[in-house]
């Protein structure tokens, strides 16, 4: 089967980020044997469409009624009316903002006429498959993912994600007591990958107060580099998210990432890659969520 993954519908900086999840996809899809493609500006008329969810109004309905087959990927958290409870951007109390809910008019449209869903988020799964089938899917472990060795890091702490008020508060709190490379906008991929193995603890802060979920890329890049990782304490978890230490309860960030450096990073990132290597190989999660969602 052929696969044909396309980002045209999304906006500004975070339209590269898409591009991590996409090799994690195609490893799976290409050690099962299925042929994959992509574009960042047009989809296929012979092939099975993968997209990333995040449209507008006129994006979402010009989808539904147009000729392509395609699939969804959902990467938000879904609350009900929306994602995430709000816009992760806004500094205001209620983040119910129009772009808010204008992604979830442009999603109602779009996932109307969706042939499959895959979820980043695992909640999200029994509200899809009212739709059409639906799967969670995982980043797991692929040879073809591992990073080229590298020298021994300098950084004690980075951050390389999108910038939101709830993380900026954390991360300049941090900064009083430590080392911390951090950046308002974001960089490229081969910045961003440069940075993050050139440093011991990679922060993985939570975007909002009532975040719900940890960061599968953000997660998979530190175990793939051998790499710490200080991740953020959320109410849903993963196999993925379970193979490193995750803030406790009662702990602040800030110290718990404080923590992290203290041990011997190097022996815990080494350890929980030999976990993922062994537990979670992506061909055989690609295997599930095919059989549960496109070939079901």
């Amino acid at each position: 089967m052929r696969f044909h993954f396309c980002t045209y519908n999304a906006i500004g900086a975070g339209k590269g980020t898409l591009l991590d999840m996409y090799l994690w996809l195609r490893a799976g899809l290409e050690d099962l044997g299925h042929e994959v493609t992509f574009s960042d500006e047009s989809l296929s008329s012979s092939a099975l469409n993968v997209i990333w969810e995040g449209f507008s109004r006129e994006s979402g309905e010009e989808l539904r009624t147009s000729r392509y087959e395609y699939g969804l990927i959902v990467t938000e958290f879904m609350d009900g009316s929306g994602f995430n409870k709000g816009t992760p951007q806004s500094a205001k109390v209620d983040r119910r903002d129009d772009a808010y809910r204008i992604r979830w008019q442009g999603f109602q449209s779009a996932a109307s006429r969706a042939r499959f869903f895959w979820s980043m988020v695992e909640s999200n799964v029994g509200a899809l498959r009212q739709h059409a089938p639906a799967s969670f899917i995982e980043l797991g472990f692929s040879e073809r993912l591992i990073p080229a060795v590298t020298a021994e890091p300098t950084i004690d702490f980075s951050f390389t994600g999108i910038l939101t008020p709830h993380r900026q508060q954390i991360l300049e709190a941090l900064e009083k007591r430590a080392q911390v490379v951090w950046h308002r906008t974001l960089l490229s991929l081969e910045e961003r990958d440069k940075l993050f193995l050139a440093t011991r603890i990679n922060l993985s802060p939570n975007k909002t107060i009532d975040w719900q979920m940890p960061s599968p890329t953000r997660v998979g890049k530190a175990l793939l580099s051998k790499r710490g990782i200080a991740l953020d304490r959320t109410p849903q978890q993963t196999r993925q998210s379970s193979l490193v230490d995750i803030c406790p309860e009662g702990t602040t960030y800030v110290d718990f990432a404080l923590s992290q450096l203290d041990r011997d990073w190097r022996a815990t990132a080494d350890a929980a890659f030999e976990r993922y290597r062994i537990e979670l190989p992506m061909r055989g999660i690609m295997e599930r969520v095919l059989d549960e969602s496109c070939l079901a």
